[in-house]
């Protein structure tokens, strides 16, 4: 399949064409998906999620209905407490402030901790482990970080991705080396402007890098020295019920390889 094709159906399925940076924020998608509306979680009957549905495989669009490892997980979430899930779609770096604002009940997004994170929210036990990956142009071979120098690399706006490639401008291997880091909504919209040669390379997870890379002949992928992260679930700062129930949940899910069969079955889609 070629590359622009294939980019045109993803972001399709995503909901982003329209603006290429995350219009579906802005609408509910389904029954199940609600707008951000500001006001606060659902009732006793209900349990929300705050994502950013343009992450693949852990979250994203399959026509007008999120998917993905995460809404998996918390499916199972919703079910063990007998409540239904509601889902809501906003931008990566609005996640952590509604659920510290109290506007969901949880947060997940293939989202890693962090220290500044842990100042807002509470975390759950980690439940993946992802290395950063460049995505490059086959023929340009920019498989390394040191070969970024000079070069102009998208990240997704909030992600631990753009403060690992900040850090290493600022005080790493790419320091004084003229490399430009240009934000973008998603990773989906960083791999469009790749592949019409807008920028030189992508930074993001592994398991990300590799989907997109699925898609297209023309690119290619190489996990680089730089964070290993760990994604976990957000809530309140202080919700230890709840961060108790999800961690006892998450435990079962890596105990018995339903998570590993989640990854599985999203990346292989």
């Amino acid at each position: 399949m070629q590359f622009k094709k294939a980019i045109s159906i993803l972001l399709m399925t995503t909901m982003i064409l329209a603006t290429i940076s995350g219009c579906s924020s802005d609408k509910n998608k389904d029954t199940d998906v609600q707008k951000d509306s500001g006001q606060a979680s659902g009732d006793n009957n209900t349990i929300v999620m705050y994502t950013n549905a343009e992450y693949p495989p852990y979250e994203y669009f399959d026509g007008d209905k999120i998917v993905g490892v995460d809404v998996d997980i918390a499916n199972v979430i919703a079910e063990e407490l007998g409540k239904e899930l509601k889902v809501e779609h906003v931008e990566f770096d609005s996640i952590v402030p509604a659920i510290e604002a109290g506007r969901g009940d949880f947060g997940a997004a293939g989202m890693a901790i962090t220290p500044e994170r842990l100042e807002s929210v509470d975390f759950s036990i980690p439940y993946i482990g992802a290395g950063q990956n460049v995505i490059y142009k086959t023929d340009s071979g920019l498989d390394t970080l040191e070969e970024l120098a000079g070069k102009t690399v998208g990240v997704q706006l909030g992600t631990t991705c753009e403060s690992s490639m900040n850090e290493a401008i600022t005080d790493g291997v790419l320091k004084d080396s003229g490399t430009i880091v240009k934000q973008y909504s998603s990773p989906l919209d960083a791999a469009q402007d790749l592949y019409a040669g807008r920028i030189d390379a992508v930074i993001v997870n592994t398991a990300s890098a590799e989907k997109i890379v699925k898609e297209n002949n023309n690119l290619s992928t190489n996990e680089i020295d730089l964070k290993t992260e760990k994604m976990a679930i957000c809530v309140a700062k202080g919700n230890q019920e709840l961060l108790d129930k999800i961690n006892s949940i998450l435990e079962k899910l890596m105990a018995d390889g339903t998570i590993e069969e989640f990854i599985k079955a999203h990346s292989e889609e």
